[in-house]
């Protein structure tokens, strides 16, 4: 009975949704749940960080206000679900810009009239572009799976706010510091120009596209957020240490083997399977593991440069822009699988972004990696783990292996077991060398991760490669 009225329920949100223009993912669940996935995140980031960082109290609105923005995605699921009259909605709009501006007044020490902008600037901005991204990426993502993407743009435009004007008026001396501030200046940019084009169709043009992209590296290069211009500062920090060329050797090596293996398999005229596209989890876990151990701030840098590449490129296929659009839509045809239902190429950029989260929601995450600091590389690797090696064993071995199958599903129980056996394994060298902290409430948390990231891969229909880090990273931070 429970079932049926919770299936009628879905049904009636999906109507509502449909009517306003809404269609999420085909074939998969609303994923209410992912909502709240981000914000815990943050909430257990800043009981672990208190004094890890100066931007503490920046650090505590950015929690506040994922809080704030999971309150708005309940109240939107409300109104899709019960269709309330125009007074009862705008109660349920306005609700949570209510409280987050209050508790900004409690527990930072924002003025008045800055608490009461992010208050409503973050949850009625939310709202709106939640449901423009919904609308405008027709069957690409579920309710939850928009929920942690557009959760994510609205606290980097909001640090962003709060950080580029300092970094302007006193750029950061520090190394990390430099890094953080060319990176966030750079992504801003490139948010900029995504609006542009997005919102006047003039910029979809070919030749102004490309001098958009023009303009956009060369702001990129000369933005006053750094002492010196933040190409010089980038040449000179790669320059620096011996160590961090031979990564850049090393990663441009694994980017030549991703375009060689992409280049085969659109050679091969057939759909990539499962286990094929698994070897893009290998190279993460190749590119990731080095540079969390050796260079942890030059990763910081490459995992920002690589979502701007992946963006770009996704909007020349989307937008058609030549010579090269082409040869992307075949990439796309060849790779995608069955969660890429709309027109973005969502499951790659989900992988990216679920092995570099626990690096971009951690306001000091080299800290983690950091001797002196005390080293403690779990949360750092949730991604990597749960995803690059624990999803990646599941899939391989469980297609090859499997022959018990978990009720409803089409995963297998050798395919669960593969996932657990291949985490343990992956930890004991983190214990052994010192990594991790070997105490016992830190052993048993990392188990629970395991099991837990197991299970939820098991029977999830969401994409694994968003949800399956930020709970692992969320478990074994549960301190």
């Amino acid at each position: 009975m429970e079932n049926s009225d919770k299936n009628k329920v879905d049904k009636f949100i999906d109507k509502n949704g449909k009517n306003m223009g809404i269609i999420s993912r085909p074939n998969a669940s609303p994923g209410y749940w992912l909502s709240c996935l981000l914000p815990l995140a943050y909430v257990v980031t800043n009981n672990r960080h208190k004094a890890c960082s100066n931007d503490d109290d920046l650090f505590l609105v950015l929690t506040i206000v994922s809080v704030g923005m999971l309150m708005q995605s309940l109240t939107f699921f409300a109104c899709l679900a019960v269709a309330p009259g125009r007074y009862l909605k705008l109660f349920f709009a306005l609700s949570p810009g209510v409280i987050i501006h209050l508790q900004l007044q409690y527990w930072t020490q924002q003025t008045y009239g800055v608490c009461l902008a992010i208050g409503f600037g973050a949850t009625l901005g939310y709202q709106y572009v939640y449901v423009r991204v919904l609308k405008g990426f027709p069957k690409s993502c579920t309710l939850g799976e928009a929920c942690i993407l557009v959760q994510g743009v609205i606290l980097f435009i909001i640090n962003g706010f709060f950080k580029i004007p300092v970094f302007y008026n006193s750029p950061p001396s520090e190394e990390f510091g430099q890094i953080s501030a060319i990176m966030m200046g750079a992504l801003a940019c490139l948010l900029v120009m995504s609006w542009l084009i997005a919102t006047f169709k003039i910029f979809r043009s070919v030749v102004l596209f490309y001098i958009s992209m023009i303009v956009l590296v060369v702001a990129v290069c000369t933005m006053p957020v750094t002492k010196d211009l933040p190409i010089i500062t980038v040449i000179q920090f790669i320059y620096s240490d011996l160590r961090r060329v031979y990564i850049v050797v090393f990663y441009l090596t694994m980017a030549i083997a991703t375009i060689l293996a992409v280049k085969w398999q659109i050679g091969s005229s057939e759909q990539a399977s499962t286990r094929v596209r698994k070897i893009f989890h290998i190279l993460i876990v190749l590119v990731y593991i080095p540079g969390l151990i050796y260079q942890c701030t030059f990763l910081y840098l490459a995992t920002g440069v690589a979502l701007a590449a992946f963006s770009v490129l996704d909007m020349i296929r989307m937008l058609k822009i030549p010579p090269i659009s082409s040869i992307l839509d075949d990439a796309f045809a060849t790779l995608h699988d069955e969660k890429d239902a709309g027109n973005i190429a969502l499951t790659p950029f989900c992988l990216l972004i679920g092995c570099s989260l626990p690096m971009w929601i951690n306001p000091c995450p080299c800290s983690e990696v950091d001797s002196a600091s005390g080293v403690n590389m779990l949360p750092m690797l949730a991604g990597i783990l749960s995803v690059g090696i624990g999803d990646t064993s599941a899939s391989i071995l469980g297609s090859k292996f499997g022959r018990h199958k978990w009720s409803g599903t089409n995963r297998s129980i050798e395919g669960s077991l593969a996932f657990i056996l291949s985490q343990s394994i992956a930890i004991v060298p983190l214990y052994l060398f010192n990594l991790t902290p070997a105490d016992g409430l830190s052993v048993i948390l990392s188990l629970l991760a395991i099991v837990i990231t197991s299970l939820v891969e098991a029977f999830t229909d969401q994409i694994d490669n968003l949800v399956l880090p930020l709970i692992f990273y969320i478990v074994v931070n549960a301190r």
